[in-house]
């Protein structure tokens, strides 16, 4: 009975892995193949001549921003599955107890959080009718709109 609940464990965990490396690793692998693509793309590209070269390169910058900033939200989890992986490979326990059980979900929480509370000043500084629409939301306009009304 002992081996077949250490060997239904292992099994348990084995699909655990899978299901995590489905849902973190080969996100991660695709967009960092973008990424690549998308600076290696950007950084060959020819100097912009005409208004559309300008918006399409605005909008490829921004596009190569925000994935970059994903995937550096998104290393410690990845890093952590990695780890975690070769651990169950190896059969090596961390000492760390903490990290053995925690580690993912702090990793998952932290890099969304993080992740989720950059993109909005990402949209901020580099889309100009967001900066326009978040300052008249705020109520932040200018002194000289202010000026013009009275």
């Amino acid at each position: 009975a002992v081996v077949s609940t250490q060997s239904g464990h292992y099994g348990r965990e084995t699909l655990w892995t899978i299901n995590i490396l489905s849902q973190f690793m080969i996100p991660a692998i695709l967009i960092l193949s973008s990424f690549v693509i998308s600076t290696i793309s950007l950084a060959r590209r020819a100097a912009v001549l005409s208004e559309q070269d300008k918006k399409l390169r605005r909008v490829s910058v921004t596009i190569t921003l925000f994935t970059a900033v994903f995937l550096t939200c998104n290393i410690p989890c990845v890093v952590y599955q990695v780890l975690y992986t070769i651990s169950l490979l190896t059969d090596y326990q961390p000492k760390n107890i903490f990290i053995t059980r925690y580690g993912l979900i702090v990793c998952l929480v932290l890099t969304n959080v993080v992740s989720s509370a950059v993109n909005p000043c990402l949209y901020f500084l580099r889309m100009k009718n967001f900066k326009t629409w978040t300052w008249k939301k705020l109520n932040f306009q200018s002194t000289d709109s202010h000026r013009s009304e009275s």
